[in-house]
């Protein structure tokens, strides 16, 4: 049984100070708590995660109130899902590197996570392997593709 998240979850109590230090300050977005658990124990050692959101909406507002550096969300999100809530971010300014962390590996949903302005996009499979290093990427003002995602469009290529 998925339990949900709560919707928006401030991860430290000097959310609203200024960053002093050079750590990476993200917000993560995933409606299912148990993945967002494993995704922050991931990232928690190199970067720090200023809040968590359980769905869409909540992510777009954590965006607006926090200015993380770089924003990891599902797609599959209650009330807004991942594609529109970064399309939001993105256009209002709130954040300008987004990473989608998926499931999904269908083209179609690819390609329009793309030209909503994201900065990359990884495979939950492939996190523990490349999510890090995508992030990296993202503030170095790359794009990240996950690897069995390049293999097809190499393919589609070819």
């Amino acid at each position: 049984m998925l339990r949900s998240t709560p919707p928006i979850r401030k991860t430290t109590d000097l959310w609203d100070m200024p960053l002093t230090g050079s750590r990476v300050r993200l917000v993560l977005g995933d409606d299912n708590s148990d993945l967002l658990q494993e995704t922050c124990a991931l990232l928690g050692r190199e970067f720090d995660i200023v809040a968590t959101a359980g769905n869409g909406i909540a992510l777009v507002v954590a965006a607006q109130e926090l200015k993380p550096d770089v924003i990891v969300t599902d797609i599959s999100m209650p009330e807004l899902n991942g594609i529109e809530a970064s399309r939001q971010i993105l256009e209002r300014g709130y954040c300008d590197k987004v990473l989608i962390l998926s499931v999904m590996n269908n083209p179609e949903i690819i390609k329009s996570a793309f030209e909503a302005g994201i900065a990359g996009y990884v495979l939950k499979e492939n996190a523990g392997e490349e999510l890090v290093h995508a992030i990296r990427c993202a503030v170095d003002g790359k794009t990240f593709v996950s690897a069995p995602i390049r293999s097809d469009l190499k393919r589609r290529d070819s």
